[in-house]
């Protein structure tokens, strides 16, 4: 006598053989979206708060070293330009990169910092950089092996340059438009928005984009106040 087979189909029975992945949509297209990295508005404040930081664990080694605040701001530049123009194929001295100590703050900003794409939109987020002075790669070495000295006092890193062009969503779908943060999620975490805040985050086509832009967040002077008032707990 011939089995019968009874097979029942539901729901969750073809959501298990199709998975999630296979259905949904996806462009065929994805427009290119230019996010400006203008890192100006709040970078003098990290650099105070991390040379106090180091003048208060060892006063007579910083008076040594003699690293001064442009100076520190002068790298982070440097490392945020050559963070761009990665992810953006522009050939750079990247094992050399390797080689920079990076306060722990500015690694996060680095690794935020990248090419992302957003299905639902059909679009690609790129960074592109703004209008910033940029050191030579000898004259960033010559602040890193000043920062060196107090890698053992200070969170830093080496060996530690991105090395792939991807980027943080939450960051790089997050921008100032109209003094606003606004972003094209109902829901980031307070941490991306200061990141975005930090950088300067400025779309290039905002005039077009303006109707993604569905939520708004903190106005840019209530972000001031935020990031001077923690910059100390950024080192």
């Amino acid at each position: 006598m011939k089995a019968e087979n009874n097979v029942s189909i539901n729901k969750e029975s073809v959501s298990k053989l199709i998975g999630d992945e296979v259905v949904k949509p996806s462009p065929s297209h994805y427009d290119v979206i230019e996010m400006e990295i203008s890192p100006d508005r709040f970078v003098g404040d990290y650099a105070k708060a991390f040379l106090d930081q180091v003048w208060s664990v060892d006063e007579p080694l910083a008076n040594r070293v003699n690293i001064n605040e442009q100076e520190l701001i002068d790298y982070i530049y440097f490392l945020i330009a050559q963070r761009v123009n990665f992810v953006n194929g522009v050939k750079s001295n990247g094992f050399k990169l390797q080689k920079l100590w990076i306060p722990a703050f500015v690694d996060l900003l680095l690794t935020e910092i990248g090419e992302v794409q957003i299905r639902e939109f059909g679009i690609t987020i790129k960074p592109v950089l703004g209008d910033i002075d940029v050191i030579s790669f000898d004259e960033a070495l010559n602040t890193s092996v000043k920062l060196s000295r107090f890698s053992d006092k200070i969170s830093m890193y080496t060996n530690q340059f991105p090395r792939t062009p991807e980027g943080d969503v939450e960051v790089m779908s997050t921008a100032f438009v109209d003094e606003y943060l606004k972003s094209f999620s109902n829901t980031i975490s307070p941490a991306s928005r200061f990141v975005a805040a930090y950088l300067g985050n400025q779309l290039k086509a905002k005039e077009v984009l303006r109707g993604l832009f569905r939520v708004s967040y903190e106005p840019i002077d209530y972000m001031s106040q935020v990031i001077g008032s923690i910059s100390m707990k950024l080192v």
